[in-house]
């Protein structure tokens, strides 16, 4: 059985879309490629993309609910979710469509674009908890002088 994407994310069944989305950035952020090492950082960060992506969808949400993950995986793959599955219009980042089709990475209105503000926001969290960290090490050092 896959992981359930509330599972996914770490939030309650009951979660508000705010909640979701908070979620969402934090794990993205400690699980985006760019910045993680782990060797399964890639595939991860697909799933907290597609868990974010279904759970902040209305429809997509009821549907998941009422189906169960394995379930709705399954519909989601033949487009019976209103996805498109794989290759077609509304499937997961840079597959929308397949090659040159709506979401196609390097499309202008695709997914790219919002790819590469979380990108920037990863980089910007990342780059601030190094500051962070070197402000804690200066005060632990000056404690440590008194």
């Amino acid at each position: 059985m896959s992981e359930d994407f509330y599972d996914v994310l770490g939030v309650s069944r009951d979660a508000s879309e705010e909640e979701i989305k908070k979620a969402y950035r934090k794990k993205a952020a400690e699980h985006h490629p760019d910045v993680s090492d782990d060797d399964d950082a890639e595939e991860r960060f697909k799933k907290i993309q597609k868990a974010k992506e279904v759970l902040t969808d209305e429809e997509k949400r009821r549907q998941y609910d009422q189906l169960g993950h394995d379930r709705f995986t399954e519909a989601d793959k033949r487009g019976a979710t209103g996805g498109g599955g794989p290759g077609g219009a509304g499937g997961p980042p840079g597959m929308g469509g397949g090659p040159g089709g709506p979401g196609a990475r390097g499309e202008e209105g695709g997914d790219q674009v919002g790819n590469e503000e979380l990108v920037r926001e990863v980089r910007q969290l990342r780059d601030e908890v190094r500051d962070a960290t070197r402000q804690l090490q200066r005060i632990a050092q000056a404690l440590e002088d008194d």
